[in-house]
């Protein structure tokens, strides 16, 4: 590490961005990315050196989930090759249609799931709210899910475990603890494929991402040592509550 210097506050943030991430299954770039422009952090050396710290938040803590078997790779892997058919659609898309009035329809998307989900656990049925489906019928509503979610981040560049988590959950019929272990392992996926592109072009200022890794691998193992403790219930609630949040967020940045 001699020469390269690591700064102290991208690894603070970096912790905070790995323990929600590993929590909730999501990337954590919804808070690195924001924290550091308004810090003053130049938007074009934090977008690629988020990506490689949510690759550290997908590594941190893995293993953990690995070993209590809650990772699901074979559905999770068949999703995210159909989520590929949505990128691209939504990067061409994204140059026609008015982001605002998007951004506003996505919120209402992520109301809706966030009230299901709660609604679900009023019913004390949360266990088995997938049973009633058939495999077919699963694994088609589960690809178009895979599609729209693919569509809505290239087009409003919200991250793919945001729309995952609940697609593994209420369609593919995953418990809420393996949905996230699943998701929080593809974000990592996702991650690293637009980490290469970046090193390839030499656009990764590599201080400014090795110390927001480091804080995201502390974090990321924290948070699934913490996730791997939650009951499906309080999972969910947690999840649904961050959904709201994030609606929120997206209609204010809208």
């Amino acid at each position: 590490m001699a020469g390269l210097p690591v700064d102290p506050v991208p690894v603070v943030i970096g912790v905070l961005a790995g323990f929600l991430g590993s929590l909730l299954g999501v990337g954590g770039g919804s808070v690195i990315t924001p924290v550091l422009v308004a810090l003053g952090y130049d938007i074009k050396q934090v977008i690629p050196a988020s990506l490689l710290s949510i690759v550290g938040t997908s590594l941190g803590g893995l293993d953990i989930y690995h070993r209590e078997g809650l990772v699901d790779y074979r559905t999770g892997i068949r999703l995210e090759a159909t989520t590929v058919l949505g990128s691209l659609i939504g990067v061409h898309t994204a140059l026609l249609l008015e982001p605002r009035m998007l951004k506003a329809a996505l919120s209402l998307v992520l109301i809706y799931i966030a009230a299901s989900m709660l609604r679900k656990i009023r019913q004390a049925n949360e266990e088995e709210h997938g049973s009633e489906m058939s495999y077919t019928r699963r694994q088609l509503l589960g690809n178009v899910a895979a599609v729209f979610k693919g569509f809505m981040s290239a087009l409003v560049g919200i991250g793919g475990g945001i729309l995952g988590v609940p697609i593994l959950h209420r369609i593919m019929g995953l418990d809420m603890k393996r949905s996230i272990a699943t998701s929080k392992f593809l974000v990592g996926v996702t991650a690293a494929a637009g980490v290469l592109g970046y090193i390839m072009k030499g656009a990764l200022d590599p201080c400014l991402g090795i110390s927001l890794s480091l804080g995201t691998i502390v974090g990321g193992i924290v948070g699934s040592m913490v996730g791997v403790r939650l009951s499906n219930k309080t999972s969910s609630i947690v999840f649904a509550l961050f959904l709201l949040v994030m609606s929120i967020v997206i209609i204010l940045r809208g």
